[in-house]
């Protein structure tokens, strides 16, 4: 079987819709979709997504959601009767919702997850309403009652090793032909209270989903024709990445790449389960193919990732080096304001933390400096505003002219790197530089490396 996961761009409205279901009957194999909540219709629409986290704030602070609810109703009403399906579907939803809202007896986290993913809920009743209305066997699957079991630790949302065989049970069709429509974003806790992913974390639930029934292949339908060798926003009519490694796909989404949200790739990569990227407006073109192993490598990079925000905390100690736990010192002060690091470089007397600006706000800094200072002797210097630039290739293994070829192509732009690091397995080459200079990177690394498009 094949699992479809549809992104909010292919279900904005009716007509997407229509076009999933479409891709859906095309391929007897397609037998699991898993939905996202509506997207833009347009440039200047509001996701369903934030107009149910506008309606989660207000009702948690006891303040008015009429207005809100009122724009949610009527894009929700105007899709319903669109695919000209019956108005007590609306009218089942929205009490729904009314009843969630009114909810007091919950955390903010847990009363902010129950309206926040009500979008995703929303899509797939609709569709697959839509579907037995149009003859074709269909079964919604809640992914709380159908196993997938979350745990939230340290802020993140871990899945329970025991979601797969009970999930993998609920998504097998009952009767031939049967479509299963699940919706992606959230599961349950083990007291059945939904519980969600990051943003975009309906990829999550579609990885999970194929390998809960060991699935062939693992379909991504958004809005673009392929994944790019660089956000197009960065570089103008960029090349194409006809087939990339799990390997390279993690690497260029913890930096930026959003086409697959970073933690989606886990359980395919563990059942080896190749994804194909494709668009829901070309669904015959050839899309962009993820898989565990590539074949023979021409080219040595695959992808350049950038992303701003960063900051890096410098610090100088003669003879700190030789010290024995004095990297674990330093990593406890941060760990003990809940600080991710996301790299930690060395020289004989310094280290440098490389940290997202988002995690070390004004007050933390203060007391971070503080403790280095005073419980370690070092002397810290923040960095701020600075941009993670990341050449990401598994050709790099058998090239030994990346580095300077990167090198070269930022002097020529005379741009100052603030840190370089590359990984011990050659898949990926990082630099740090202020975000000014990020500017003038992308570009002059793109023209380097991808002066032709490779075949």
């Amino acid at each position: 079987m094949i699992v479809c996961k549809f992104g909010g761009t292919s279900l904005s409205d009716a007509v997407q819709i229509k076009k999933v279901v479409s891709i859906m009957r095309e391929d007897p194999r397609r037998r699991v979709m898993v939905v996202s909540a509506p997207g833009k219709r347009h440039a200047n629409d509001t996701k369903v997504t934030d107009l149910l986290y506008q309606m989660a704030e207000l009702a948690f602070c006891r303040l008015e959601t009429d207005a809100v609810f009122q724009v949610f109703e009527e894009r929700l009403q105007e899709t319903i009767y669109d695919l000209g399906l019956d108005g007590d579907l609306a009218s089942s939803l929205l009490r729904t919702l009314e009843t969630r809202l009114s909810r007091k007896d919950l955390s903010k986290e847990a009363f902010f997850d129950q309206i926040v993913a009500f979008g995703e809920t929303c899509s797939a009743r609709i569709i697959t309403r839509y579907l037995n209305v149009n003859h074709l066997p269909a079964r919604f699957v809640d992914p709380v009652a159908g196993g997938l079991l979350l745990h939230r630790v340290q802020g993140h949302t871990v899945i329970d090793d025991k979601s797969y065989q009970k999930l993998g049970e609920s998504l097998q069709p009952k009767k031939d032909g049967e479509i299963i429509v699940m919706p992606g974003f959230y599961g349950g806790d083990e007291r059945g209270h939904i519980v969600t992913f990051s943003r975009g974390g309906s990829d999550i639930s579609g990885a999970v989903a194929a390998a809960a029934i060991d699935a062939e292949l693992y379909e991504v339908w958004s809005d673009v024709d392929h994944v790019y060798a660089v956000h197009p926003g960065l570089v103008h009519h960029p090349c194409p990445i006809h087939e990339m490694s799990y390997r390279e796909m993690r690497e260029l989404a913890y930096i930026g790449f959003t086409i697959v949200h970073p933690e989606a790739l886990q359980p395919v990569f563990d059942k080896r389960i190749p994804i194909s990227v494709k668009n829901t407006n070309q669904p015959n073109g050839a899309g962009t193919n993820i898989v565990h192993e590539r074949g023979p490598i021409d080219h040595p990079v695959t992808g350049i990732a950038a992303a701003d925000h960063f900051c890096a905390v410098s610090m100088r100690r003669v003879l700190s080096n030789p010290q024995v736990g004095v990297l674990a010192s330093i990593l406890n002060i941060f760990a003990d304001e809940d600080i991710s690091i996301e790299h930690a470089p060395t020289g004989i007397d310094s280290v440098s933390i490389v940290i997202r600006e988002v995690n070390f706000p004004p007050e933390k800094e203060e007391r971070v400096v503080h403790r280095l200072i005073h419980e370690l002797g070092f002397s810290p210097v923040v960095a701020r505003n600075l941009s993670a630039v990341m050449l990401v290739g598994e050709g790099m293994l058998d090239s030994i002219t990346v580095v300077s070829r990167a090198a070269e192509a930022l002097a020529s732009q005379r741009i100052s790197v603030e840190v370089m690091l590359q990984d011990y397995y050659e898949i990926s080459i990082l630099f740090m530089m202020s975000e000014a200079e990020r500017e003038r990177a992308v570009p002059a690394l793109y023209q380097e490396f991808f002066s032709t498009c490779p075949d």
